[in-house]
């Protein structure tokens, strides 16, 4: 695998000043002319661009509930006073509600795809039911080669890259970390075409639904605000294939 250079190859290498000028938008041309030529100063703009990102996530995230409370409210199950806060939440935070309408989505299809529950049964939590997804798919478990881990260029960010592979998909993740909060993003490639788009994605800490996300047309997901270093990762594709990354190790 190929590494970052790690000198400028257009001395003298860029400032932070004008690092910061680039990230904004407003660096001059002489800047832009720079970054083109030069990997490692390209580099460091490309961290600086992932630590900004991980901090506003981290930040949008303040005062979000957990994903579990999000299904819950889906199925019914919170009391009023639990639905009036988690409704005036809704109304000004764009990621608790497009989560909301993921968990909503796959609850339609997973009632759907089952038989007719008896009236008297009692409702399970939003978690234990996500969960239910697992049974009866074609599961395959990826295997996890080394993981890579770089300190990033500013303040405590680390990033840890690891790659995780299936006989037909190769699974490309990051966690970036910046204090006690982690972002996960990963990319699916897989030799079956087209197969995983729309596919969902669930991220666990132990047995409790921390995260979901939806993979783009490129293959790519998001999940922000994570806490723990051990996560599980499931990704469901409509036609029922799930890949199963089972023992993400982020503190190693």
């Amino acid at each position: 695998m190929a590494t970052e250079p790690v000198t400028c190859s257009c001395p003298p290498a860029l400032t932070e000043d004008e690092l910061e000028a680039a990230l904004s938008g407003v660096g001059d041309a002489a800047v832009e002319a720079h970054l083109v030529q030069c990997a490692y100063c390209s580099a460091r703009l490309a961290a600086m661009r992932r630590f900004e990102r991980t901090l506003q996530a981290r930040l949008a995230r303040q005062g979000c509930p957990n994903v579990s409370v999000l299904g819950d409210y889906a199925l019914g199950l919170l009391d009023a006073e639990g639905d009036r806060r988690l409704e005036a939440h809704l109304t000004t935070c764009v990621r608790c509600a497009q989560e909301l309408r993921v968990i909503r989505e796959v609850l339609l299809e997973q009632k759907a795809a089952r038989p007719a529950q008896h009236p008297d049964a009692e409702p399970t939590r939003a978690g234990n039911r996500l969960a239910r997804l697992m049974a009866g798919l074609q599961r395959t478990i990826a295997s996890l080669l080394p993981m890579e881990p770089r300190l990033a260029l500013r303040g405590n960010e680390r990033t840890t890259r690891i790659l995780a592979a299936t006989a037909r998909e190769r699974i490309f993740l990051e966690a970036t970390s910046h204090g006690d909060r982690q972002q996960l993003t990963g990319q699916v490639l897989s030799e079956d075409s087209g197969i995983w788009d729309g596919a969902f994605v669930e991220v666990y800490h132990g047995d409790d639904l921390a995260a979901v996300s939806v993979l783009d047309d490129m293959g790519e997901f998001a999940c922000d605000g994570l806490t723990a270093p051990h996560m599980r990762v499931m990704i469901t594709a409509i036609d029922g294939r799930q890949i199963v990354i089972p023992d993400l190790r982020f503190d190693a």
